[in-house]
């Protein structure tokens, strides 16, 4: 008879622990869930957050190359404009030179 007892305590213990072990299963399973789901939120949240950076660097980036081309044309005009005062200052020279000459001959005359 007590081998009897033990036999029903045996399975009576092994239902109590399969039921828990089904308890600890399905909540794994959530906690799993959980997981997986905060994962992939945070993987979305990070793929926007880089997407938005990029659309920013590349703004940036696009700027920064308008800037160099404006850049560019303005040191352009620079060259151009002291090639233009370097002509005119040589003019100018001339200009004195000559009028010195003329002021020269008239003062002789």
């Amino acid at each position: 008879m007590h081998d009897k007892q033990a036999l029903f305590d045996s399975a009576a213990r092994v239902s109590e622990l399969e039921l828990f072990c089904s308890s600890c299963t399905t909540e794994l399973a959530r906690a799993k869930q959980t997981l997986e789901d905060a994962i992939h939120d945070h993987q979305q949240q990070l793929g926007s957050a880089r997407e938005h950076y990029q659309r920013e660097l590349d703004q940036r980036l696009a700027r920064i190359a308008g800037l160099e081309e404006q850049l560019a044309r303005h040191a352009e005009e620079v060259t151009e404009l002291r090639t233009v005062q370097t002509a005119d200052q040589t003019r100018l020279a001339d200009a004195e030179k000559a009028l010195a000459r003329s002021r020269d001959a008239e003062a002789r005359v």
